[in-house]
């Protein structure tokens, strides 16, 4: 192999011979070029231009690259954020940037000056997605498919199907439904199932395990006992499945008694619940995975998961990403959005009182994210032990 200014000397050597030759000539030159300088075809062919002056492009050597704005320091600091928020795209990382590096800082979890906070505020959401690619590369989460445990309801006749955007969706209360299965592939016996309700407004998410999917449990004691309380906002409307857990009589009554609009989605229209299939997954699958769940213990260490640091964490830290308008060219949509957690979705809105947001304003400030996310990993480490065959996501 020729050493690099071996190649030079041969490159100015040939160049002279090489332009007067003809142009059906040339390929063969170019040929015989490539093969002992080992250069690139489309560079060679620049170097021998007449254009090119090889003494001017040898003293001014390789060019120096551009300084990085971002120093390993600051980079360490967005890693980390990065990965105590489950490792979100820089778009919705650069969202809530602001607000993390302050929980952060009022937490005592991080130590910048206000010179490298202000530098590290200007990056870039692609700038963030280049800077953690190696970072991603190694929290490939694994995506595994389980089976539909689906069954449909009785109550179809009574309760109206709901297409897309029909709800108002600028004011918080109007839910999706949904429940997981915990079977680990296997739909026989009696296993886990967790009910997972979303606000269409804000994101905020609120989860409930069960074993079975009775009506009683997952209706009574799941959705109006336990997550209906919690919601930080009256309930408007609740549109679910056609399964036969969510469409039926318990919950229909309770929602013509309580002034609460029910709908449905149609079967096997997964899109029709586009908000709950999403919070099916970033909150429920990735999270727990697919193994089997199927004891009564089990449940009580989900619903101590679920209950306490998960809903906190997810809710007042985890941002999410609403499509606020959509513009038209032709049949092309541009999609516009805006990023927020679900606590800043509240916080902003009108319809929530100020007696409210005050107690919101009150819980966020006394929540150290790192705690949380540190008492999460314990509980599902136990609950790993719990079961077997339990296949907890990479993290």
């Amino acid at each position: 192999m020729m050493s690099k200014q071996a190649r030079i000397e041969y490159v100015r050597e040939i160049k002279p011979a090489y332009l007067k030759t003809l142009r059906r000539e040339k390929t063969e030159k170019l040929d015989e070029a490539v093969c002992l300088t080992e250069y690139n075809w489309s560079y060679l062919i620049r170097l021998l231009s007449p254009k090119t002056d090889l003494v001017k492009r040898e003293r001014a050597g390789k060019r120096a690259g551009r300084r990085w704005r971002y120093d390993a320091r600051l980079i360490l600091v967005l890693t980390k954020i990065w990965t105590l928020l489950d490792y979100p795209c820089g778009l919705r990382l650069k969202a809530v940037l602001p607000e993390m590096i302050d929980t952060l800082r009022r937490c005592k979890e991080i130590e910048l000056s206000d010179e490298e906070e202000t530098t590290l505020l200007k990056i870039s959401s692609r700038t963030i997605d280049r800077r953690l690619k190696r970072e991603k590369e190694v929290q490939k989460i694994r995506n595994k498919k389980g089976f539909c445990t689906t069954k449909p309801g009785t109550l179809k006749s009574k309760i109206p199907l709901r297409r897309g955007h029909e709800w108002e969706e600028d004011v918080p209360g109007f839910l999706e439904i949904d429940t997981v299965a915990h079977n680990g592939g296997d739909p026989s016996g009696m296993f886990v199932y967790t009910l997972n309700t979303t606000d269409i407004y804000s994101g905020w998410t609120e989860s409930v395990a069960c074993l079975g999917k009775s009506q009683y449990a997952v209706i009574e004691t799941g959705f109006k006992g336990t997550l209906v309380p919690d919601f930080p906002f009256s309930v408007r409307g609740v549109d679910g499945d056609s399964g036969g857990e969510i469409i039926n009589e318990l919950l229909y009554r309770y929602c013509q008694e309580n002034g609460i609009v029910f709908t449905r989605s149609r079967p096997y229209h997964s899109n029709d619940g586009c908000h709950i299939e999403e919070k099916n997954w970033t909150h429920v699958r990735k999270i727990i995975g697919y193994g089997r769940l199927e004891t009564e213990e089990e449940v009580s260490a989900l619903n101590d998961l679920y209950r306490n640091e998960l809903r906190l964490y997810l809710n007042f830290f985890q941002p999410h990403m609403k499509c606020v308008k959509k513009e038209f060219t032709g049949k092309r949509a541009k999609r516009m959005y805006e990023i927020k957690t679900p606590y800043r979705w509240l916080i902003e809105s009108d319809d929530i009182s100020e007696e409210r947001k005050k107690s919101l304003r009150e819980y966020y400030e006394r929540l150290n994210p790192v705690l949380l996310k540190d008492v999460i990993e314990k509980k599902l480490s136990a609950i790993g032990k719990l079961s077997r065959n339990l296949t907890m996501e990479p993290r």
